[in-house]
């Protein structure tokens, strides 16, 4: 189930991130048609991903039933958050 989506920040036009309940966070490459997966193995604090939102520097903040994740899309390198932050 896909439950948000966001357009890349530094490449629209390429890729789209997909938040999904219990798949985690995918990043479609619209040119290619193929999927990458993102989940606990790469950082992701929970497969089950809410909402996607872009700040201004660029990054994802994802909602996950585990925190929040700040993700930066050209590192592909999460910083997560729970209730003890």
């Amino acid at each position: 189930f896909v439950l948000s989506l966001a357009l890349d920040p530094h490449q629209p036009e390429r890729y789209l991130w997909v938040g999904t309940k219990g798949g985690g966070l995918e990043r479609l490459d619209k040119q290619a048609g193929t999927f990458e997966h993102f989940t606990e193995a790469r950082g992701l604090p929970n497969k089950v991903v809410y909402g996607i939102l872009t700040d201004e520097h660029k990054h994802l903040w994802i909602s996950t039933n585990r925190g929040l994740a700040q993700f930066n899309p050209r590192t592909l390198l999460f910083r997560n958050y729970t209730k003890a932050d």
